[in-house]
């Protein structure tokens, strides 16, 4: 199985700005170096597993919304689950919040 570094790096990185976190200050949450943060998110470099947790952890996302790329258990609908990715990580913590709540509406229904 091949691991898409660049797509992990390009979520992450996505992640970052969405939660308007410097490359430096993610880093630090992190306990890592600025360089190599730097390199994971330009995916020359493949975050160890704790790494990647430490990463998920101070974004305060889950795993599989980093991974999301390297998944096989999406089925049919891995783009629907991508675009809606793509579009929530573009967003500020408040919109992603009147989002989560219009999702919880429609379960409803």
């Amino acid at each position: 199985m091949h691991i898409d570094n660049v797509s992990i790096g390009k979520n992450i990185r996505s992640k970052r700005k969405a939660n308007n976190l410097t490359l430096e200050t993610l880093a630090e949450k992190c306990n890592m170096s600025i360089n190599f943060l730097g390199n994971i998110e330009r995916g020359t470099d493949t975050p160890s597993l704790k790494s990647l947790l430490n990463i998920c952890n101070a974004l305060n996302v889950n795993a599989d919304s980093i991974l999301l790329e390297n998944l096989n258990v999406y089925d049919g609908n891995i783009d629907y689950q991508k675009s809606i990715d793509e579009e929530v990580n573009s967003m500020t913590a408040e919109q992603q919040g009147k989002v989560y709540k219009m999702i919880k509406t429609l379960q409803e229904f």
